[in-house]
């Protein structure tokens, strides 16, 4: 019948795997593939779960040896970062009230016609009615075979 005909192919679909009973040997005889693997599957699952084990052991032993020093320097190193970063702010603050109270601009000025014609300022005009006689700050760190070099603008460093 219909029950029949939808049967049958699930139920030879299920049994294909299984053992056949015909032929020659036992049950034992025919699935000893089956009971070797799962003895040999047995006794090497424990094994692993003993390495697993020991490995777990060796590990937390050895991070726990290291935890104290390396705590003890991630918090100097946090601490330190802190320090830094309030400083910065700090300096950041200054510097923004620095900018907002000089006048770039004159200063600048002041630089172009001190400095004219010097190595860093070869490109300004030389003013001769200029009585200003302020003195070009040179920067002594910068000095180079006896040519004296003077500071930046403090416009274009500021």
């Amino acid at each position: 019948t219909i029950v029949a005909s939808l049967y049958i192919p699930l139920l030879h679909s299920y049994t294909s795997g299984c053992v056949s009973n015909t032929g020659n040997g036992t049950f034992v005889t025919k699935n000893i593939y089956s009971v070797a693997y799962n003895h040999a599957y047995q006794d090497g699952s424990g094994l692993l779960v003993e390495g697993m084990d020991a490995f777990d052991v060796k590990r937390g032993k050895s991070c726990n040896s290291r935890y104290t020093a390396t705590a003890a320097l991630q918090n100097n190193i946090a601490a330190n970062f802190s320090a830094y970063y309030n400083f910065h702010e700090e300096i950041k603050n200054n510097m923004d009230l620095l900018k907002r109270c000089i006048d770039e601009i004159e200063l600048n000025n002041y630089f172009d016609s001190s400095c004219c014609g010097m190595a860093t300022y070869p490109d300004c005009l030389l003013d001769e009615s200029d009585s200003s006689n302020v003195a070009c700050p040179i920067d002594d760190r910068k000095d180079i075979m006896g040519i004296p070099i003077p500071y930046d603008k403090p416009g274009v460093v500021l």
